[in-house]
């Protein structure tokens, strides 16, 4: 599982290179389903879900399933299915 977690961060990393220095951290009342739907269904990844999912990544707060969910956004991203967007 702690290799899952080092490779998710690194993915997740190589994303977040476009979040300006200077970006706030977002806290937001949901969860990392909730987010993941939200996501699946803009298409797009902003700025701050990026910075919801490196919060609880860096947390290291993440139950399997929630692993399970950031995996499938970044292999949407990777895949050309989700935008990655500096909104």
């Amino acid at each position: 599982m702690r290799r899952n977690v080092k490779k998710i961060y690194f993915a997740l990393m190589l994303i977040l290179v476009r979040i300006p220095i200077l970006c706030q951290v977002y806290f937001i009342e949901s969860t990392i389903a909730q987010l993941f739907s939200q996501v699946i269904q803009r298409g797009q990844l902003t700025l701050k879900d990026r910075c919801v999912l490196m919060t609880a990544i860096l947390n290291n707060s993440l139950c399997q399933e929630e692993e399970i969910l950031i995996n499938r956004l970044l292999h949407s991203v990777r895949r050309g299915r989700l935008q990655v967007i500096d909104e």
